[in-house]
């Protein structure tokens, strides 16, 4: 239709202004009604009707239904009494002027009927749309949520507090969800408490969605952490169990060579101690100390093992100085291995760190006691430290048959013995507890095999130093 350029419009956008104003949508009507009266002045009927016509469906389609039957009311109205001829008359004198009226008025009033009927559908389909991408988009964030509390962050974030009062609440309290609900309760309990939340343009309220559909979204997130919470405890227990094995398989065969040694050799001094001589008794002595301090080890090992599985560990922290610890330890080592030369490379001034001191020797003896355990008399044992970038890195090295490459990752675990070494005395605790206290500490520890000097292994321990003044460590 190329009528006063009409046909330079394009429909589209006539339709997004009609849909967002009535105002628009009248000045549209009123133009049409215009041009529709021009073209009947120039004795154009057919162009004057079709501009109506169409008018009336574009009006349907971007409106609705309610909006196209009254413009084809109103259309058929102007155009009978003010348009057509005869004007201001509704009637006509023969029946060649009623089929043309009543067809036009009969098509005005389908069209705009079939035109808001689209319009309305395609308006419920993208409502619907737009409800499973919010319930889609909830679904995803309450993936990620593990316990309640993520549950309830999510629901924060997600919709005001204001409505999770108003609406939500009550829906749920009034709801009967079964054993869910106490659960769902107590999240938007959470949630209700929880500080902050999304920016609103993040938020959607309930009454946008399907509030049934979204409780339910609600409902199985909480039966989930419900059951990855029992599943969590259920895994608990029985690694609790296994530890108990393992403990008890441990005490078993690790307290029963020491107590059997000390008991026989305390009986045969009791028995028979006047009739041995001097050499006989100072030896007997000598491994009933031994097997004494085994133990006292041994015990002191599981006590840290047991404070490492309590979680008492980070409490009563202080700076320390690991060169002086690290001679401490070395001390104790070269009376439990006297035939392993340790050497040292240390640096002339303080290092520093957080740690519990007595906590951080045990970490040192009981690396410098496995490489005297599981290496032959007379190998050395070398300790380099080093402090750079605000940490510091202790390398106690071995010369030892190392260890393989598929056990590498498990000697810090706890009871692990390779089959290698399987023959030595040892629990499989020291490196376990070792790792737990260099964590407790913010640091990490590390191992390598063979090391980068040769062949055994090498324990790498990272911490992090406190900060010391440069006139402390020229002074120290």
């Amino acid at each position: 239709m190329a009528f006063f350029g009409i046909s330079k419009i394009d429909p589209s956008h006539v339709a997004k202004l009609l849909r967002r104003s009535r105002v628009a949508t009248l000045i549209v009507f009123a133009a049409v009604t215009v041009v529709s009266y021009q073209a009947q002045a120039e004795h154009r009927p057919i162009t004057s009707a079709l501009v109506y016509l169409m008018c009336v469906m574009l009006i349907g389609a971007s409106r609705g239904l309610r909006s196209g039957l009254a413009a084809g009311f109103a259309a058929s109205c102007i155009y009978s009494i003010f348009i057509r001829n005869p004007i201001f008359e509704f009637g006509t004198i023969t029946l060649d002027y009623y089929a043309p009226l009543f067809g036009f008025n009969f098509a005005a009033l389908i069209s705009g009927i079939l035109a808001g009927r689209l319009t309305d559908r395609a308006e419920s389909a993208e409502a619907a749309r737009h409800q499973l991408d919010l319930l889609v988009q909830f679904s995803s964030a309450l993936q990620k949520a593990v316990h309640l509390e993520d549950v309830a962050i999510v629901l924060r974030s997600t919709i005001p507090q204001a409505e999770i009062r108003s609406r939500l609440l009550p829906y749920v309290e009034r709801g009967r969800l079964g054993a869910v609900q106490h659960n769902l309760q107590k999240v938007i309990g959470l949630a209700l408490a929880v500080p902050g939340g999304a920016p609103p343009d993040r938020r959607f309220e309930p009454s946008d969605i399907d509030l049934p559909a979204f409780v339910d979204l609600l409902a199985m997130a909480v039966e989930r952490c419900d059951l990855l919470e029992q599943k969590a405890e259920t895994e608990a227990v029985q690694r609790s169990e296994q530890l108990k094995t393992t403990i008890l398989s441990s005490l078993s065969h690790d307290l029963r060579t020491p107590i059997a040694a000390i008991s026989a050799s305390a009986a045969s001094l009791k028995r028979f101690g006047p009739s041995f001589s001097a050499e006989v008794r100072a030896e007997m002595l000598q491994t009933i100390e031994e097997q004494c301090t085994r133990l006292d080890r041994f015990i002191a090992k599981l006590l840290s093992f047991g404070r490492l599985q309590g979680g008492d560990v980070a409490g009563q922290l202080e700076p320390v100085d690991v060169v002086e610890l690290l001679g401490k330890a070395v001390i104790s080592a070269r009376a439990a291995g006297p035939n392993h030369p340790i050497f040292k490379e240390l640096p002339d001034y303080p290092v520093t760190v957080m740690a519990n001191p007595a906590m951080l020797e045990q970490v040192f003896f009981n690396i410098l006691e496995n490489a005297v355990v599981y290496t032959q008399p007379g190998s050395a044992i070398r300790i380099h430290v080093e402090a750079a970038g605000g940490k510091v890195v202790i390398r106690i090295r071995d010369n030892g048959k190392g260890v393989g490459s598929d056990n590498l990752n498990n000697i810090f675990e706890p009871f692990f013995r390779s089959k290698s070494s399987r023959h030595t005395n040892g629990q499989g605790l020291g490196l376990f507890i070792a790792r737990g206290f260099v964590e407790a500490f913010e640091g990490k520890i590390e191992a390598s095999s063979p090391h980068p000097g040769g062949s055994g292994l090498e324990i790498s321990i990272i911490l992090p130093l406190v900060r010391v003044e440069l006139e402390d460590v020229v002074n120290g």
